[in-house]
């Protein structure tokens, strides 16, 4: 089994960031994943 991690990243969704200005938001999802790729479960994390 893997565990998977996706970060948010607003500024690889055609997002126009302005100088100076975050959008982190510490958000990610997390996905236990077969050897196969099938998804096993979800697990929503905010560190």
């Amino acid at each position: 089994m893997y565990i998977v991690r996706i970060n948010q990243r607003m500024d690889k969704c055609g997002w126009v960031v302005p100088e100076g200005f975050s959008l982190e938001t510490d958000w990610a999802e997390l996905y236990a994943v077969s050897p196969e790729g099938k998804v096993l479960a979800r697990y929503p994390f905010a560190p």
